[in-house]
Protein backbone atom coordinates (compact mmCIF):
# COMPACT_ATOMS: atom_id res chain seq x y z
CA UNK A 1 0.00 0.00 0.00
CA UNK A 2 1.66 3.47 -0.68
CA UNK A 3 0.85 6.48 1.02
CA UNK A 4 0.83 8.82 3.68
CA UNK A 5 -0.40 8.56 7.72
CA UNK A 6 -0.81 11.72 9.78
CA UNK A 7 -2.19 11.66 13.38
CA UNK A 8 -3.25 14.63 15.23
CA UNK A 9 -4.26 14.47 18.76
CA UNK A 10 -2.87 16.22 21.99
CA UNK A 11 -1.47 14.10 25.06
CA UNK A 12 -3.09 14.11 28.31
CA UNK A 13 -2.03 16.43 30.97
CA UNK A 14 -1.36 13.93 34.63
CA UNK A 15 -0.50 16.72 37.08
CA UNK A 16 -1.24 13.86 40.13
CA UNK A 17 -3.33 10.86 39.40
CA UNK A 18 -6.64 12.28 41.07
CA UNK A 19 -6.90 15.18 39.20
CA UNK A 20 -5.79 13.20 35.71
CA UNK A 21 -9.42 10.83 37.53
CA UNK A 22 -10.91 13.95 37.22
CA UNK A 23 -10.00 15.57 33.54
CA UNK A 24 -11.23 11.90 32.73
CA UNK A 25 -14.44 12.00 33.93
CA UNK A 26 -15.02 15.42 32.45
CA UNK A 27 -13.98 14.32 28.93
CA UNK A 28 -16.08 11.61 29.05
CA UNK A 29 -18.86 13.69 29.98
CA UNK A 30 -18.61 16.46 28.14
CA UNK A 31 -17.74 13.50 25.15
CA UNK A 32 -20.73 12.13 26.06
CA UNK A 33 -23.04 15.55 25.32
CA UNK A 34 -21.35 17.80 22.96
CA UNK A 35 -21.61 15.95 19.60
CA UNK A 36 -20.09 17.88 16.57
CA UNK A 37 -22.79 18.76 14.28
CA UNK A 38 -20.81 21.02 11.52
CA UNK A 39 -20.43 24.77 11.76
CA UNK A 40 -22.93 26.35 14.17
CA UNK A 41 -24.15 29.60 13.80
CA UNK A 42 -22.12 31.99 15.90
CA UNK A 43 -25.00 34.33 17.22
CA UNK A 44 -25.48 35.64 20.71
CA UNK A 45 -27.91 33.26 21.80
CA UNK A 46 -26.06 30.27 20.53
CA UNK A 47 -23.11 31.14 22.67
CA UNK A 48 -25.20 31.74 25.81
CA UNK A 49 -27.02 28.37 25.32
CA UNK A 50 -23.81 26.75 25.08
CA UNK A 51 -22.03 29.00 28.65
CA UNK A 52 -25.01 28.04 30.31
CA UNK A 53 -25.21 24.17 29.13
CA UNK A 54 -21.42 23.35 29.65
CA UNK A 55 -20.98 20.58 31.53
CA UNK A 56 -17.64 22.30 33.02
CA UNK A 57 -20.65 25.01 34.58
CA UNK A 58 -21.79 22.17 36.11
CA UNK A 59 -18.99 20.45 37.87
CA UNK A 60 -18.21 23.95 38.70
CA UNK A 61 -21.34 24.80 40.35
CA UNK A 62 -21.89 21.40 41.70
CA UNK A 63 -17.83 21.92 43.72
CA UNK A 64 -19.30 25.44 45.11
CA UNK A 65 -22.70 23.99 46.15
CA UNK A 66 -20.65 20.52 47.93
CA UNK A 67 -18.26 23.93 49.59
CA UNK A 68 -20.89 25.88 50.59
CA UNK A 69 -22.59 22.80 51.91
CA UNK A 70 -19.35 21.66 54.07
CA UNK A 71 -19.58 25.04 55.28
CA UNK A 72 -22.69 24.89 56.61
CA UNK A 73 -21.53 21.19 58.19
CA UNK A 74 -18.59 23.43 59.86
CA UNK A 75 -19.99 26.61 61.26
CA UNK A 76 -23.32 26.09 63.80
CA UNK A 77 -26.55 27.64 61.81
CA UNK A 78 -29.14 29.30 62.88
CA UNK A 79 -31.76 27.02 64.44
CA UNK A 80 -35.22 26.63 63.17
CA UNK A 81 -36.94 27.51 66.21
CA UNK A 82 -34.67 30.60 66.09
CA UNK A 83 -36.31 32.10 63.00
CA UNK A 84 -40.07 32.11 64.49
CA UNK A 85 -39.64 33.03 68.32
CA UNK A 86 -37.60 36.43 68.99
CA UNK A 87 -35.92 35.30 72.48
CA UNK A 88 -34.61 31.94 70.66
CA UNK A 89 -33.03 34.15 67.97
CA UNK A 90 -31.48 36.51 70.70
CA UNK A 91 -29.99 34.21 72.56
CA UNK A 92 -28.67 32.70 69.33
CA UNK A 93 -27.07 35.62 68.40
CA UNK A 94 -25.70 35.75 72.19
CA UNK A 95 -24.04 32.59 71.52
CA UNK A 96 -22.47 33.66 68.28
CA UNK A 97 -20.91 36.66 68.92
CA UNK A 98 -19.10 35.12 72.17
CA UNK A 99 -17.88 32.24 69.97
CA UNK A 100 -16.87 34.32 67.08
CA UNK A 101 -16.48 37.95 68.89
CA UNK A 102 -14.06 39.23 66.13
CA UNK A 103 -15.65 37.50 62.75
CA UNK A 104 -19.81 36.92 64.29
CA UNK A 105 -20.61 40.07 62.41
CA UNK A 106 -19.46 39.29 58.47
CA UNK A 107 -20.22 35.65 58.96
CA UNK A 108 -23.69 36.85 59.81
CA UNK A 109 -23.68 39.61 56.87
CA UNK A 110 -22.58 37.00 54.17
CA UNK A 111 -24.90 34.05 55.11
CA UNK A 112 -22.39 31.56 56.30
CA UNK A 113 -24.55 30.96 59.47
CA UNK A 114 -27.95 30.58 57.50
CA UNK A 115 -26.40 28.72 54.02
CA UNK A 116 -29.56 26.85 53.10
CA UNK A 117 -31.29 29.95 53.85
CA UNK A 118 -29.14 32.64 52.24
CA UNK A 119 -29.81 34.22 48.74
CA UNK A 120 -26.57 33.55 47.23
CA UNK A 121 -27.04 29.94 48.18
CA UNK A 122 -30.45 29.38 46.51
CA UNK A 123 -29.35 31.61 43.31
CA UNK A 124 -25.97 28.73 42.86
CA UNK A 125 -28.57 26.18 43.39
CA UNK A 126 -30.89 27.39 41.06
CA UNK A 127 -28.23 28.24 38.10
CA UNK A 128 -27.63 24.54 38.85
CA UNK A 129 -30.82 23.52 37.80
CA UNK A 130 -31.07 25.70 34.84
CA UNK A 131 -27.76 24.27 34.09
CA UNK A 132 -29.13 20.95 34.33
CA UNK A 133 -32.27 21.71 32.53
CA UNK A 134 -30.40 22.85 29.39
CA UNK A 135 -28.08 19.74 29.50
CA UNK A 136 -30.86 17.48 29.60
CA UNK A 137 -32.18 18.96 26.66
CA UNK A 138 -28.86 18.97 24.87
CA UNK A 139 -28.79 14.97 25.99
CA UNK A 140 -32.61 14.58 24.79
CA UNK A 141 -31.52 15.73 21.28
CA UNK A 142 -28.40 13.83 21.01
CA UNK A 143 -30.04 10.79 22.05
CA UNK A 144 -32.87 11.41 19.21
CA UNK A 145 -30.19 12.19 16.74
CA UNK A 146 -28.56 9.11 17.93
CA UNK A 147 -31.66 7.11 17.15
CA UNK A 148 -32.28 8.66 13.72
CA UNK A 149 -29.89 8.41 10.80
CA UNK A 150 -26.80 10.34 11.87
CA UNK A 151 -25.39 13.04 9.93
CA UNK A 152 -22.86 11.32 7.45
CA UNK A 153 -21.99 14.14 4.70
CA UNK A 154 -18.82 16.65 5.99
CA UNK A 155 -16.97 18.42 4.36
CA UNK A 156 -13.51 18.69 3.72
CA UNK A 157 -12.30 21.34 6.38
CA UNK A 158 -14.34 19.10 8.94
CA UNK A 159 -11.16 15.96 8.83
CA UNK A 160 -8.90 19.17 8.83
CA UNK A 161 -9.45 20.09 12.16
CA UNK A 162 -7.22 19.94 15.35
CA UNK A 163 -8.38 16.79 16.75
CA UNK A 164 -7.87 13.04 15.70
CA UNK A 165 -7.59 12.89 12.53
CA UNK A 166 -5.73 10.30 9.67
CA UNK A 167 -5.52 10.45 6.08
CA UNK A 168 -4.51 6.88 4.21
CA UNK A 169 -3.67 6.23 0.39
CA UNK A 170 -4.50 3.24 -1.39
CA UNK A 171 -3.99 1.81 -4.83
CA UNK A 172 -6.63 -0.92 -4.08
CA UNK A 173 -10.07 -1.45 -5.75
CA UNK A 174 -12.81 0.47 -4.98
CA UNK A 175 -14.83 -1.71 -3.87
CA UNK A 176 -12.41 -3.41 -1.44
CA UNK A 177 -11.83 -0.41 0.16
CA UNK A 178 -15.35 -0.07 1.12
CA UNK A 179 -15.15 -3.64 2.57
CA UNK A 180 -12.31 -2.92 4.95
CA UNK A 181 -13.18 0.20 6.55
CA UNK A 182 -16.92 -1.63 6.52
CA UNK A 183 -15.62 -4.35 8.45
CA UNK A 184 -12.72 -2.64 10.79
CA UNK A 185 -15.74 -0.49 12.08
CA UNK A 186 -18.08 -2.68 12.42
CA UNK A 187 -15.60 -4.41 14.70
CA UNK A 188 -13.75 -1.84 16.85
CA UNK A 189 -16.65 0.69 17.02
CA UNK A 190 -20.54 -1.09 15.53
CA UNK A 191 -23.20 0.52 14.45
CA UNK A 192 -21.52 1.77 10.99
CA UNK A 193 -23.61 3.40 8.95
CA UNK A 194 -22.38 4.96 5.20
CA UNK A 195 -24.19 7.07 2.50
CA UNK A 196 -22.67 7.09 -0.71
CA UNK A 197 -22.69 9.75 -3.50
CA UNK A 198 -20.29 10.39 -6.59
CA UNK A 199 -16.97 8.28 -6.38
CA UNK A 200 -17.66 9.15 -2.31
CA UNK A 201 -18.67 7.34 0.43
CA UNK A 202 -19.35 8.07 3.55
CA UNK A 203 -19.12 6.63 6.86
CA UNK A 204 -20.25 6.95 10.45
CA UNK A 205 -19.65 4.84 14.03
CA UNK A 206 -19.76 5.17 17.37
CA UNK A 207 -19.84 3.74 20.50
CA UNK A 208 -23.58 3.02 21.15
CA UNK A 209 -26.28 4.87 23.12
CA UNK A 210 -24.72 4.07 26.68
CA UNK A 211 -22.53 7.07 27.25
CA UNK A 212 -25.30 9.48 26.58
CA UNK A 213 -27.59 7.45 28.70
CA UNK A 214 -24.85 7.54 31.37
CA UNK A 215 -24.90 11.50 30.78
CA UNK A 216 -28.70 11.60 30.83
CA UNK A 217 -29.07 9.70 34.17
CA UNK A 218 -26.23 11.68 35.85
CA UNK A 219 -28.48 14.83 34.96
CA UNK A 220 -30.94 13.78 35.78
CA UNK A 221 -30.20 12.14 39.05
CA UNK A 222 -28.84 15.53 40.69
CA UNK A 223 -31.79 17.39 39.75
CA UNK A 224 -33.73 15.08 41.22
CA UNK A 225 -31.52 15.81 44.57
CA UNK A 226 -32.44 19.83 44.02
CA UNK A 227 -36.36 18.87 43.87
CA UNK A 228 -35.73 16.51 46.78
CA UNK A 229 -33.40 19.52 49.12
CA UNK A 230 -36.34 22.20 48.07
CA UNK A 231 -39.21 19.88 48.56
CA UNK A 232 -37.45 19.24 52.20
CA UNK A 233 -37.03 23.02 52.70
CA UNK A 234 -41.02 23.57 52.07
CA UNK A 235 -42.80 20.36 53.09
CA UNK A 236 -40.19 19.49 56.04
CA UNK A 237 -41.23 19.09 59.47
CA UNK A 238 -40.49 17.50 63.08
CA UNK A 239 -42.54 16.09 65.77
CA UNK A 240 -40.64 15.72 69.24
CA UNK A 241 -41.25 13.75 72.41
CA UNK A 242 -44.27 12.74 71.59
CA UNK A 243 -45.80 10.42 74.79
CA UNK A 244 -48.01 7.49 73.31
CA UNK A 245 -49.30 5.15 76.00
CA UNK A 246 -50.80 1.70 74.73
CA UNK A 247 -54.19 2.64 72.87
CA UNK A 248 -53.25 6.62 72.65
CA UNK A 249 -53.15 8.16 68.96
CA UNK A 250 -51.69 11.53 68.63
CA UNK A 251 -52.81 13.85 65.52
CA UNK A 252 -49.54 14.45 63.04
CA UNK A 253 -49.36 17.96 62.39
CA UNK A 254 -51.84 20.10 60.10
CA UNK A 255 -52.17 16.40 58.15
CA UNK A 256 -55.06 13.81 57.94
CA UNK A 257 -52.57 11.16 59.52
CA UNK A 258 -52.15 9.90 63.09
CA UNK A 259 -50.11 7.96 64.41
CA UNK A 260 -51.36 5.16 67.41
CA UNK A 261 -49.29 3.32 70.01
CA UNK A 262 -50.59 -0.54 69.39
CA UNK A 263 -48.55 -2.41 72.13
CA UNK A 264 -45.10 -1.82 74.43
CA UNK A 265 -42.66 -4.00 75.30
CA UNK A 266 -39.43 -2.58 77.54
CA UNK A 267 -36.45 -5.43 76.54
CA UNK A 268 -33.65 -4.15 79.34
CA UNK A 269 -32.64 -0.71 77.79
CA UNK A 270 -34.67 -1.02 74.75
CA UNK A 271 -37.88 -1.15 73.67
CA UNK A 272 -40.29 -2.62 71.03
CA UNK A 273 -43.37 -0.30 70.04
CA UNK A 274 -45.96 -1.91 67.78
CA UNK A 275 -47.46 1.44 66.21
CA UNK A 276 -49.68 2.03 63.74
CA UNK A 277 -49.79 4.73 61.27
CA UNK A 278 -53.56 5.90 60.31
CA UNK A 279 -54.48 8.15 57.34
CA UNK A 280 -58.53 9.96 58.05
CA UNK A 281 -58.86 6.85 60.65
CA UNK A 282 -57.50 4.23 58.32
CA UNK A 283 -54.52 2.27 58.89
CA UNK A 284 -51.95 2.57 56.01
CA UNK A 285 -48.95 1.15 58.06
CA UNK A 286 -47.99 -0.63 60.62
CA UNK A 287 -44.59 -1.91 62.04
CA UNK A 288 -42.75 -1.79 65.35
CA UNK A 289 -39.97 0.75 66.28
CA UNK A 290 -37.13 0.12 68.47
CA UNK A 291 -34.43 3.05 69.63
CA UNK A 292 -32.41 1.91 66.71
CA UNK A 293 -35.66 0.26 63.98
CA UNK A 294 -37.80 3.51 62.94
CA UNK A 295 -40.81 3.38 60.89
CA UNK A 296 -41.13 4.65 57.50
CA UNK A 297 -44.15 5.39 55.04
CA UNK A 298 -46.30 7.70 53.97
CA UNK A 299 -43.11 10.10 53.97
CA UNK A 300 -43.14 10.03 57.83
CA UNK A 301 -39.96 8.56 59.85
CA UNK A 302 -40.99 7.21 63.22
CA UNK A 303 -38.02 7.12 65.49
CA UNK A 304 -38.02 5.55 68.92
CA UNK A 305 -36.21 7.80 71.46
CA UNK A 306 -37.16 6.78 75.09
CA UNK A 307 -40.00 5.49 76.83
CA UNK A 308 -40.65 5.81 80.86
CA UNK A 309 -43.02 4.69 83.47
CA UNK A 310 -46.78 5.97 83.00
CA UNK A 311 -49.55 5.50 85.36
CA UNK A 312 -53.15 4.34 83.43
CA UNK A 313 -56.40 5.12 85.73
CA UNK A 314 -59.47 3.76 85.61
CA UNK A 315 -62.65 4.46 88.41
CA UNK A 316 -65.97 2.92 88.96
CA UNK A 317 -68.31 3.19 92.10
CA UNK A 318 -69.96 0.66 94.31
CA UNK A 319 -72.55 -0.24 91.41
CA UNK A 320 -70.11 -0.80 88.70
CA UNK A 321 -70.76 2.14 86.93
CA UNK A 322 -67.95 3.94 85.34
CA UNK A 323 -66.93 7.28 86.84
CA UNK A 324 -65.40 9.94 84.04
CA UNK A 325 -61.69 11.66 85.04
CA UNK A 326 -60.24 14.65 83.67
CA UNK A 327 -56.19 15.08 83.27
CA UNK A 328 -55.37 18.48 84.01
CA UNK A 329 -53.99 18.85 80.14
CA UNK A 330 -54.89 22.03 77.92
CA UNK A 331 -58.29 20.89 76.42
CA UNK A 332 -58.90 17.31 78.10
CA UNK A 333 -62.43 16.79 78.15
CA UNK A 334 -63.59 13.50 80.97
CA UNK A 335 -62.95 10.71 79.51
CA UNK A 336 -62.90 6.74 81.00
CA UNK A 337 -59.32 6.01 81.32
CA UNK A 338 -56.47 8.66 81.76
CA UNK A 339 -52.63 8.39 80.86
CA UNK A 340 -50.33 9.99 83.40
CA UNK A 341 -46.85 9.71 81.92
CA UNK A 342 -43.50 10.33 84.06
CA UNK A 343 -40.09 11.09 83.32
CA UNK A 344 -37.78 11.91 86.30
CA UNK A 345 -38.23 11.78 90.10
CA UNK A 346 -40.19 14.67 91.47
CA UNK A 347 -42.62 15.26 88.57
CA UNK A 348 -46.11 15.26 89.79
CA UNK A 349 -49.36 14.51 87.72
CA UNK A 350 -53.06 15.15 88.08
CA UNK A 351 -56.20 14.21 87.12
CA UNK A 352 -59.89 15.25 88.57
CA UNK A 353 -63.20 13.73 89.49
CA UNK A 354 -65.56 16.00 88.86
CA UNK A 355 -68.78 14.16 90.08
CA UNK A 356 -66.78 13.39 93.41
CA UNK A 357 -65.20 17.22 93.94
CA UNK A 358 -62.12 15.09 93.85
CA UNK A 359 -58.43 16.12 92.97
CA UNK A 360 -55.75 12.88 92.66
CA UNK A 361 -52.11 13.79 92.96
CA UNK A 362 -49.39 11.64 92.21
CA UNK A 363 -45.82 12.20 92.36
CA UNK A 364 -43.03 9.94 91.18
CA UNK A 365 -40.78 9.23 93.92
CA UNK A 366 -38.35 6.49 92.64
CA UNK A 367 -37.52 6.32 89.15
CA UNK A 368 -37.39 2.22 87.65
CA UNK A 369 -33.72 2.29 87.26
CA UNK A 370 -33.97 1.15 90.97
CA UNK A 371 -33.44 -2.49 91.35
CA UNK A 372 -37.06 -2.31 93.37
CA UNK A 373 -39.02 -0.85 90.03
CA UNK A 374 -40.61 2.50 90.23
CA UNK A 375 -42.78 3.93 92.83
CA UNK A 376 -45.18 6.35 93.46
CA UNK A 377 -47.05 8.50 95.75
CA UNK A 378 -50.69 8.78 95.52
CA UNK A 379 -52.63 11.67 97.45
CA UNK A 380 -56.81 12.32 97.05
CA UNK A 381 -58.28 15.75 98.48
CA UNK A 382 -61.91 16.75 98.58
CA UNK A 383 -62.67 20.29 97.16
CA UNK A 384 -61.59 23.07 99.92
CA UNK A 385 -60.15 20.47 102.14
CA UNK A 386 -56.35 20.38 102.90
CA UNK A 387 -56.07 17.43 104.61
CA UNK A 388 -55.75 14.16 101.74
CA UNK A 389 -58.59 11.72 102.26
CA UNK A 390 -56.13 9.18 100.94
CA UNK A 391 -52.06 9.00 101.06
CA UNK A 392 -49.48 6.20 100.28
CA UNK A 393 -47.10 4.61 97.95
CA UNK A 394 -47.43 2.80 95.09
CA UNK A 395 -44.92 -0.21 94.02
CA UNK A 396 -47.49 -1.92 91.57
CA UNK A 397 -50.27 -1.64 90.17
CA UNK A 398 -53.19 -1.47 92.55
CA UNK A 399 -56.82 -1.01 93.45
CA UNK A 400 -57.56 1.43 95.98
CA UNK A 401 -60.83 2.60 97.65
CA UNK A 402 -61.78 6.30 98.09
CA UNK A 403 -65.12 6.66 99.65
CA UNK A 404 -66.87 3.53 98.35
CA UNK A 405 -65.69 4.55 95.11
CA UNK A 406 -62.78 1.66 93.55
CA UNK A 407 -59.49 3.65 91.31
CA UNK A 408 -57.70 1.03 89.53
CA UNK A 409 -53.93 2.34 88.74
CA UNK A 410 -52.27 -0.11 86.61
CA UNK A 411 -48.05 0.84 86.31
CA UNK A 412 -47.09 0.40 82.43
CA UNK A 413 -45.01 2.25 80.03
CA UNK A 414 -44.82 4.71 77.41
CA UNK A 415 -43.03 5.16 74.74
CA UNK A 416 -41.24 8.48 73.56
CA UNK A 417 -41.53 9.27 69.78
CA UNK A 418 -39.96 11.55 67.58
CA UNK A 419 -42.21 11.89 63.97
CA UNK A 420 -40.33 13.84 60.98
CA UNK A 421 -41.87 14.19 57.67
CA UNK A 422 -39.62 14.44 54.87
CA UNK A 423 -41.39 13.59 51.38
CA UNK A 424 -38.27 15.06 49.80
CA UNK A 425 -35.95 12.04 50.65
CA UNK A 426 -36.93 10.03 48.30
CA UNK A 427 -36.39 12.04 45.50
CA UNK A 428 -32.97 12.25 47.13
CA UNK A 429 -32.42 8.99 47.23
CA UNK A 430 -33.74 7.78 43.46
CA UNK A 431 -31.59 11.02 42.61
CA UNK A 432 -28.46 9.61 44.04
CA UNK A 433 -29.09 6.15 43.06
CA UNK A 434 -29.92 7.62 39.13
CA UNK A 435 -26.66 9.84 39.59
CA UNK A 436 -24.30 6.80 40.70
CA UNK A 437 -25.59 4.63 37.81
CA UNK A 438 -25.04 6.98 35.45
CA UNK A 439 -20.93 7.89 36.40
CA UNK A 440 -20.38 4.23 36.39
CA UNK A 441 -21.88 4.43 32.74
CA UNK A 442 -20.18 7.02 31.59
CA UNK A 443 -16.79 5.56 33.43
CA UNK A 444 -17.42 2.06 31.96
CA UNK A 445 -18.53 3.15 28.04
CA UNK A 446 -16.94 6.30 27.55
CA UNK A 447 -18.53 7.76 24.12
CA UNK A 448 -16.20 7.52 20.54
CA UNK A 449 -17.36 8.51 17.46
CA UNK A 450 -15.39 8.12 13.91
CA UNK A 451 -16.38 9.89 10.74
CA UNK A 452 -14.81 8.37 7.55
CA UNK A 453 -14.90 9.78 3.75
CA UNK A 454 -13.34 7.72 1.10
CA UNK A 455 -13.27 9.38 -2.23
CA UNK A 456 -11.79 7.84 -5.59
CA UNK A 457 -8.98 10.18 -6.30
CA UNK A 458 -5.88 10.33 -9.08
CA UNK A 459 -6.35 6.82 -10.32
CA UNK A 460 -6.00 5.82 -6.16
CA UNK A 461 -8.38 5.84 -2.67
CA UNK A 462 -8.06 8.29 -0.38
CA UNK A 463 -9.63 7.66 3.09
CA UNK A 464 -9.76 10.45 5.34
CA UNK A 465 -10.89 10.03 9.07
CA UNK A 466 -11.68 11.99 12.25
CA UNK A 467 -12.39 10.79 15.43
CA UNK A 468 -13.90 12.28 18.73
CA UNK A 469 -12.88 10.74 22.04
CA UNK A 470 -11.54 10.86 25.39
CA UNK A 471 -7.94 11.78 25.85
CA UNK A 472 -7.09 8.70 27.24
CA UNK A 473 -9.12 6.94 24.86
CA UNK A 474 -7.28 5.13 22.25
CA UNK A 475 -9.87 3.27 20.27
CA UNK A 476 -9.97 5.74 17.55
CA UNK A 477 -5.50 5.01 16.76
CA UNK A 478 -6.56 1.03 17.51
CA UNK A 479 -9.11 1.45 14.51
CA UNK A 480 -6.71 3.67 11.87
CA UNK A 481 -4.37 0.78 12.62
CA UNK A 482 -6.64 -1.73 12.17
CA UNK A 483 -7.74 -0.13 8.69
CA UNK A 484 -4.30 -0.20 8.05
CA UNK A 485 -3.35 -3.70 8.23
CA UNK A 486 -6.43 -4.37 6.41
CA UNK A 487 -5.60 -2.24 3.42
CA UNK A 488 -2.20 -3.89 3.65
CA UNK A 489 -3.72 -7.39 4.22
CA UNK A 490 -5.52 -6.60 0.36
CA UNK A 491 -2.54 -5.05 -1.20
CA UNK A 492 -0.11 -8.21 -0.31
CA UNK A 493 -2.84 -10.31 -1.53
CA UNK A 494 -3.12 -8.82 -4.76
CA UNK A 495 0.53 -8.46 -5.24
CA UNK A 496 0.80 -12.15 -4.51
CA UNK A 497 -1.95 -13.27 -7.01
Amino acid sequence: MGGSRNIRQSGPNRATEVGAFFVDLVNRWTMAIEHPAGPRQGDILDALWRLFSSPYLTLALTVVVALALLVAAILPQEPVAARNDELVHNQWLTRIYQRYPATGETLLAIGALNVLRSFWFRLLVALLAFNLCLGLVNLAEALWQNRRAATLRRPESFFTAEQSSVFLTTNLPWNEVLESVRHTLAVTLARPKEEHTHSVAYFHADSGPWPLWGALLSYLGVLLMIVGWLMGGWFDWQMEGIRLGIGQQVALHDTPYALRLENLMVEGSDLRAETALLKDGLEIRRGVITLQQPLRGGGFTVQGIGYGPEIVVQAKDGTGRTIKLQSFVAGAEPEEMVHLAFSEPGEERYFAVPERNLVVRLVLVQSEDAETGPSFRIQAYRESMVDPVLDRILTKSERVEIADDHYTLSMKHYALLQVRHSPGDGFVLIGLLLACGGMVLLLWKPRAQVWVMVAAEGGGVTIKARGQAGKSDRRFHRLMAALQRALQAHDGADDGG
